[in-house]
């Protein structure tokens, strides 16, 4: 489970981990259909262009980027790995923009494609690097549709360890087992934004009704795509959501959910019980030891419209264990009920959101369903115009 992070004297309260993938796609998809790679003193890449085998050396003596190496870190071996594979063209720059409990991410250019290269640390104790052995997490992501509110997932690295092999896996690449790979890193498109809950925290963007319409209505859109892949996300909070404020009046935001390391494979009518999330936005049944289901987001997204038009945790207590006890009291209470203690916690409610909340908070099979509750922020939306 994600830990919570402490926030001080500080209203907001985000989980530690920022969002472990950030990244206007400007990579383009690989040519090659078949890849593998023997490091060795050098790296020595073999791929198949047209039914022809290639080697490809690149002694580790030698740097792959000599200009950026006089601002940057020389590049690790899985990003050289990753670049040649692509490929890339030198020289490459390579920066870290994020970093969380179980990945770094780091932005990746040659100039003309910038991606996000989000390594898995291997010390790491990682529920997300075991959903990717267990074809879920971000190889789930690649087989996500392209959409306007997600982040989308270009490749994902692996590396057998009996034969020093490493393999790019890319959608649509013929299926195999991954039992005999690590995973490694996955490969991001670069979005130039920053995470919601920074922009919150450090007031770049005010909460308020505008600002959860505008992100609801998004979220919304992004969920029902990835459940419609027989996905559940299970990892709502603004960590995970990019922001840009609209760049002239009458325009758009950006606004991406990102990282898929927690997402599964689950129809619609199965259910699971692993234990995973952030506590704070976690749905009761998720830690209650119960079976449950896609519904799961619906709950995380009514918290979250919570925490952005109010800019305050739904939650009182700071420390976890005693988080988990008042999201069971307030699960128990009636609708009655919750509305009270949501106004008290916060006083200006518009009515209808207030609502729309609430319809989120319900029991899982009564909880209002994501198309159900983009189309009430939807109307929302326009009535405010």
């Amino acid at each position: 489970m994600t830990p919570l992070k402490e926030p001080g004297k500080q209203d907001l309260s985000f989980s530690t981990n920022p969002p472990r993938g950030a990244v206007a796609a400007t990579a383009r998809p690989a040519k090659h259909n078949q890849y593998s790679v023997k490091p060795d003193d050098g790296v020595a890449i073999a791929g198949k262009i047209a039914g022809e085998s290639i080697d490809l050396p690149l002694p580790e003596k030698a740097p792959i980027n000599k200009r950026a190496s006089r601002h940057y870190p020389p590049l690790s071996k899985t990003e050289q790995v990753i670049v040649q594979l692509l490929p890339l063209k030198e020289p490459v720059e390579s920066r870290k923009i994020n970093e969380g409990g179980s990945s770094v991410v780091k932005k990746v250019s040659d100039g003309q494609q910038t991606i996000a290269v989000k390594l898995l640390k291997d010390k790491a104790v990682s529920i997300e690097r075991r959903l990717i052995q267990q074809k879920n997490g971000e190889i789930s992501g690649l087989n996500i549709p392209d959409h306007p509110n997600i982040v989308k997932t270009l490749a994902v690295l692996v590396r057998r360890e009996a034969k020093n092999e490493y393999r790019l896996i890319q959608h649509g690449d013929p299926d195999f087992s991954l039992a005999l790979y690590r995973p490694l890193a996955c490969v991001l498109e670069y979005v130039d934004a920053i995470d919601l809950c920074e922009s919150l925290v450090n007031k770049k963007v005010q909460p308020g009704l505008d600002l959860a319409v505008d992100i609801g209505r998004k979220i919304c859109a992004a969920l029902m795509c990835i459940h419609g892949q027989n996905l559940v996300y299970r990892d709502i909070k603004p960590e995970n959501i990019l922001y840009a404020p609209p760049k002239a009046p009458g325009e758009e935001s950006m606004v991406k959910l990102t990282d898929m390391g927690l997402t599964k494979h689950l129809k619609k009518n199965d259910y699971t019980r692993t234990l995973c999330g952030t506590v704070d936005y976690a749905a009761p049944e998720v830690f209650s030891e119960s079976k449950y289901n896609h519904t799961v987001d619906a709950w995380s997204l009514g918290v979250l419209l919570f925490v952005v038009s109010t800019g305050i945790r739904l939650y009182n207590s700071k420390d976890e264990s005693k988080v988990y006890k008042e999201i069971i009291r307030f699960n128990g209470k009636n609708e009655a009920q919750k509305r009270l203690y949501m106004l008290s916690r916060f006083r200006f409610f518009h009515p209808e959101l207030l609502n729309i909340m609430l319809s989120l908070f319900r029991k899982p099979r009564q909880r209002m369903a994501l198309s159900e509750a983009k189309a009430a922020l939807d109307q929302l939306a326009g009535s405010k115009q």
